[in-house]
Formats: structure tokens, C-alpha cells, sequence
């Protein structure tokens, strides 16, 4: 403590010094405890950091794969509805190809195109009135001809054995 003559003013601190004790070996087990401790709270950080990385890649693993899953039955179900409207289109132009035959069978169906057929692409002629021919097709006028029957490979074979043991 230093004072001033003049002044009555204490320059520095007026408390006593204390003395310090050194904890040789007591103080290296404190800073070992503390450092193991360290490295403890360490170790736990990265592993709980390492699971929360595991959790997080499991988790936009199987979101894309949930993804890949979708986009897959949307490109299966977009094929299918353009097979179907291909077959769609198939129908319609069926349709219309059959409402075309239907109007040139009623067209055709007329007494009056089928006399001209007749007359003009086939050369028919009406026939005068004693020279008709009437067939009754109701009647077999056909001779049948008999049929053989025939045995396959295998019977003849049986047969042929058969024959020469019995």
C-alpha cells in the first residue's frame, strides 16, 4: 500500500494477500476427471450427432424410394391410358366403318341394284316361262360316301402284337 503525504489517498488495495496453496496431485486428478469427461461429452455429441445423420439418410432413403415407387405407378398407369385412348380411337373408326357398310348394305339390299348386278356385271337373263328349272334342296340327292374307318398307329401296332402271341 503506497500513500500520498499530500493527499490522504491509498493507492492499491488495503486487503492482505492471500496465499496460495498448491493441490499438486489433487489438481492433476481434477484436470484428468475433467478432460475424461470431456472427451465422454465429446464422444456422446458425435455419436448422438452420427445417429441423428443415420435417422436423417434412412429417412430420405425411403422417401425417395417411396418417390420412385409413385413416379413408377404413374408412368404404368399414364401407359395404360394412352393404350386406352388408342383403343378408343380404334373404336370410334370401327364404328364409323360399320355405319358406312350399314348405309351401303341398305343401298344394296334394293331390288333395283341387285336386278342390275345381275344384269349388267353377271350377265344373267330373266328367264321366259317354260324354260324355269325348281330344285328341291330339301332332299339329299347326293350319293354318300362311305368312309373307312381307320385305325391309328398305335392300335395296328397292338393289334399286330396281339396277333402274334395270341
Amino acid at each position: 500500500m503506497v500513500m500520498d503525504k499530500n493527499q490522504q489517498y491509498i493507492k492499491g488495495s488495503v486487503a492482505a494477500v492471500p496465499e496460495r496453496q498448491e493441490r499438486g496431485p489433487i489438481r492433476k486428478e481434477d484436470y484428468e476427471l475433467l478432460r475424461k469427461s470431456q472427451i465422454e461429452r465429446s464422444n456422446r455429441l458425435k455419436h448422438n450427432k452420427n445417429t441423428r445423420k443415420r435417422r436423417v439418410l434412412k429417412t430420405i432413403a425411403v422417401v425417395f424410394a417411396f418417390g420412385f415407387a409413385l413416379m413408377f405407378n404413374e408412368s404404368k398407369l399414364y401407359d395404360r391410358q394412352q393404350k386406352i385412348t388408342v383403343i378408343n380411337k380404334e373404336i370410334s373408326e370401327i364404328g364409323k366403318s360399320n355405319e358406312d357398310m350399314r348405309i351401303q348394305l341398305v343401298k344394296l339390299n334394293g331390288l333395283t341394284s341387285i336386278k342390275e348386278a345381275a344384269d349388267n356385271k353377271l350377265q344373267m337373263v330373266i328367264p321366259e316361262r317354260g324354260k324355269e328349272i325348281y330344285v328341291d334342296f330339301s332332299k339329299n340327292n347326293f350319293a354318300e360316301v362311305p368312309r373307312e374307318d381307320k385305325k391309328s398307329f398305335a392300335e395296328e401296332v397292338v393289334a399286330k402284337i396281339k396277333g402274334l402271341l395270341f
